[in-house]
């Protein structure tokens, strides 16, 4: 008889580690307690960009830099109201606001995403239809120092193999992207960068995995767990305890709740991020564009356009900030002038998963032997989840990695 996994969360990370685990012949039940594509995997960027996945504290954070950061229209933005409670997490997160631990965050994600290119080709070659483009990404700015910045991630990210980048004048950018203004000083443009509908990657594996057997529950609240020493033997919902051998937590943002259940703290925080989607090109982009003082990611997709950005820490929750919305509508004409705020778009805001370090926790849950954690991807859960669903399912077969694992839970115990 084959082991049975429960799988907690059906985001891009808990839907592909399913995926993974059911190609290794485990038996796979999924429990989320939303409907498919409610949450932060939907509405997000879309971006599959593995030079992209960086950790989000980065150097030059600070306390002083927090006056900044309280403005309503500030790419990241915390919340005066629930500074007092997070101020805490904020302590541990500015620790990491250094070159080394940057530098170490980068070399991590990219161990994790160097494959997801090859993964999401191993994808559509099993058979699995989703949105997917190969335009690059066009990354421009309106300041001189920002562009400096950004091209030197881009140059970090490089050494690791994930797409050299390549500078670009003010007018090579606009003859790159025409809809550019004429404030853009500058850009960087890398070509191993892919975009899709994030939801469109949803709907096909939950499709696949249906069709394989898996039994999908969704709109089911996981209540506990029950267990037996070091291990749990079941996950318990209002209307029923399903029965498994392992268990894997990957809820994002939601974790930490779950992970408290099993007497393991997580300093997860939600990074809440907003975006607008309309139904036509607004205006009509070539490729991906990142429009990069203010934060925000420009996604040309097969049914329109959407723009996702800002950071919110704000606590768990959804509720949705007018000015937060009102920032995209100010900031996005600065470089696109012939956007039009005035269209009808679906808004839309979700929460991104972070840990203090900016990095995820991938592995064992500390005390356990058979509880297994997936989260804090942050805002690169599309490129981060094949390595992090590999990862987990060779945890689960008993095969852990053979080195350090620089997302282990337990630097969190």
């Amino acid at each position: 008889m084959s082991k049975r996994v429960v799988v907690v969360g059906a985001g891009i990370v808990g839907l592909w580690t399913a995926y993974e685990l059911r190609r290794r012949g485990m038996d796979v039940v999924v429990i989320d307690k939303a409907e498919l594509g409610s949450g932060s995997s939907f509405g997000n960027a879309g971006w599959v960009i593995p030079a992209r996945a960086l950790p989000l504290p980065a150097p030059g954070l600070h306390w002083e830099g927090l006056k900044m950061m309280v403005q309503p229209d500030s790419p990241l933005y915390i919340k005066p109201t629930a500074l007092p409670r997070l101020t805490g997490w904020f302590t541990q997160f500015l620790k990491y606001c250094n070159a080394e631990a940057y530098r170490h965050g980068c070399e991590a994600t990219a161990s994790l995403t160097s494959m997801a290119h090859a993964e999401y080709d191993r994808l559509a070659e099993d058979g699995l239809d989703f949105e997917m483009h190969h335009q690059g990404l066009l990354s421009v700015y309106l300041d001189e120092n920002a562009w400096e910045t950004g091209f030197k991630d881009h140059q970090t990210m490089a050494e690791f193999g994930l797409g050299e980048p390549v500078r670009l004048s003010a007018q090579e950018a606009r003859e790159m992207e025409p809809e550019l203004g004429p404030r853009i000083v500058g850009g960087v443009f890398i070509k191993e960068a892919r975009h899709t509908d994030p939801g469109s990657v949803l709907r096909a594996l939950a499709s696949r995995l249906e069709a394989d057997g898996v039994r999908l529950m969704f709109s089911t609240e996981v209540t506990g767990f029950e267990r037996q020493g070091h291990r749990l033997t079941g996950v318990k919902t209002k209307t029923e305890t399903v029965a498994g051998d392992d268990v894997v937590i990957a809820t994002g943002a939601w974790a930490g709740q779950l992970a408290k259940a099993l007497g393991y703290s997580l300093p997860m925080q939600a990074g809440k991020g907003y975006s607008l989607q309309f139904s036509a090109p607004n205006p009509k982009l070539r490729a991906s564009v990142f429009l990069g003082d203010a934060k925000i990611a420009c996604t040309p997709l097969s049914r329109g356009t959407r723009y996702a950005g800002t950071i919110e820490f704000s606590g768990i929750n959804l509720n949705m900030e007018r000015a937060r919305i009102e920032a995209l509508h100010k900031k996005i004409p600065e470089y696109l002038p012939n956007y039009n705020g005035s269209l009808d778009a679906v808004e839309w805001v979700g929460m991104r998963p972070v840990t203090p370090d900016g990095l995820p926790v991938i592995g064992p849950v500390p005390g356990f032997e058979n509880a297994f954690i997936a989260a804090g991807h942050s805002t690169a859960g599309l490129p981060l989840a094949p390595g992090t669903a590999k990862m987990i399912a060779d945890y689960v077969t008993g095969r852990p990695p053979a080195g350090p694992n620089p997302f282990d839970p337990a630097r969190w115990a």
